[in-house]
């Protein structure tokens, strides 16, 4: 998942076709410090957005109070939380600096805090800064601050198109000039963090935050939803309708043949035995909508710092190549129970979340059951499961077999059968035996009668 953001309906004007670019959030950006004289800041992305729900807000950071820390560990660049020596006075919505008076200096807002771990969100939660944007040593300070918001045309104005700031009033001499915007859309260098991340899965299970933006075929999805109230016999209930996702592949970089997704594929599969696919309270319809997000390496079930009262599900994955299988395994799974996945859920915070178990669903009857992959898939895909490693940046083995075959082969013993297949360096030799063409093939041990 490259970006995940909201279109305002006031930048949709005009006739159709509506012709518009894609906006991008830029989050707490420090881009200067006031001096004596009214000045003039610069932002790193221009033009800014200036509709309803994208206007430019910026801050003034006032004060330094509450909690003063250090890091004990070192960050990379992006990553969602930094881990502190004296958690003590730090809470939910502070507004800290990290790395104050270096060259690195950024700010963020703390969305939990875990013991001395201070969370701050990921692509998928855009209410609060994914997270840091630079690397910081080890002992890089970490200080809550009181940031004063301004007041456009009273305090400041803003060249859009250029992405200019300027002073109407003085902000205060020494003090620091903080922004958030909405500009057009940048594909950036490095992938960010994934959705919902955390360190639970890493780079054996195909996440690749931190590393190069790969040429070749990206997708681009857009839907809409409409809430209704329906107001009958003393009674009122909301309702959404939503679209499925319209999605258009483009190239990035040197690629100049689509390579369209193909693990499934149409859609339309899913056809065969569900009359519709709507979910999230029918906020997601559609499998073009619903692989956007599930069809990501490295996304992860609803974590804590987003539902603080949420049970742990650590290293749970919401990808599809391991929860379709489970949900389609069903009670079939040995471990059907334990499967558990943290998902929207209608209560406030800290209680917006679900769990959902999938022991009760049977997979339709029909010949060869859950080894009718292509039932699902529809193409020759599911013969062997698809490369995940980075080209160039892939620091350990990509455990496919794993997370894949893994998923419906639950039991001890077959979870014992792939560990002892798989080295200290995580390289699997599943393909040994079951790759195409070899001995137990995975179309052999799934062929349907």
């Amino acid at each position: 998942m490259i970006l995940n953001t909201t279109i305002p309906t006031a930048a949709i004007t005009g006739s159709q076709p509506y012709t518009l670019n894609i906006p991008m959030k830029a989050d707490l950006e420090r881009v200067g410090v006031s001096t004596g004289a009214l000045d003039t800041f610069q932002t790193a992305f221009a033009p800014h957005w200036n509709v309803a729900n994208a206007l430019t807000a910026v801050f003034v950071r006032t004060g330094t109070a509450g909690g003063n820390s250090v890091s004990t560990a070192a960050t990379a660049a992006p990553q969602n939380f930094i881990d502190v020596g004296v958690p003590a006075n730090f809470a939910r919505d502070d507004y800290v600096v990290v790395d104050d008076g270096g060259p690195n200096e950024e700010y963020a807002k703390i969305q939990f805090v875990d013991g001395n771990r201070l969370w701050f969100s990921s692509p998928y939660t855009t209410s609060y800064k994914a997270g840091l944007a630079l690397a910081h040593l080890a002992g890089a300070t970490v200080r809550e601050v009181t940031l004063a918001a301004k007041t456009a045309g009273v305090d400041f104005t803003v060249d859009n198109p250029t992405g200019q700031i300027h002073e109407l009033v003085e902000f205060g001499s020494g003090n620091t000039v903080i922004a958030s915007y909405t500009t057009d859309f940048v594909m950036p260098s490095t992938y960010p963090i994934a959705l919902n991340g955390s360190p639970d899965l890493g780079d054996a299970s195909g996440k690749w935050t931190g590393k190069t933006i790969v040429d070749g075929t990206y997708t681009f999805g857009i839907w809409s939803s409409l809430s209704l109230t329906l107001n009958r016999y003393g009674e009122t209930n909301s309702y959404r309708s939503t679209s499925e996702s319209q999605n258009v592949d483009f190239l990035v970089g040197s690629a100049s043949t689509s390579e369209p997704y193909q693990i499934i594929a149409s859609g339309d599969a899913c056809f065969n035995c569900h009359q519709d696919l709507a979910f999230h309270g029918f906020g997601r319809r559609g499998f073009e909508s619903c692989v956007l997000c599930h069809g990501t390496s490295g996304s992860e079930d609803r974590p804590q710092y987003v539902a603080a009262n949420a049970p742990a599900t650590p290293g749970a994955t919401v990808g599809f190549r391991t929860m379709l299988h489970k949900i389609h395994m069903g009670e079939n799974l040995t471990h059907a129970a334990d499967y558990e996945i943290v998902g929207f859920g209608s209560g406030a915070y800290p209680n917006n979340f679900g769990v959902t178990t999938f022991e009760d669903v049977a997979f339709p009857s029909q010949p060869g059951g859950v080894a009718n992959c292509v039932k699902c898939h529809g193409n020759d895909a599911w013969h062997e499961p698809a490369p995940r490693s980075h080209p160039t940046e892939q620091d350990v083995s990509i455990q496919r077999w794993t997370v894949v075959c893994g998923a419906c082969h639950d039991s001890p013993d077959a979870q014992a059968h792939i560990s002892v297949n798989t080295d200290a360096a995580g390289d699997e030799s599943c393909g040994v035996c079951h790759a195409p063409g070899r001995p137990q093939e995975v179309v052999k041990m799934h062929k349907s009668y």
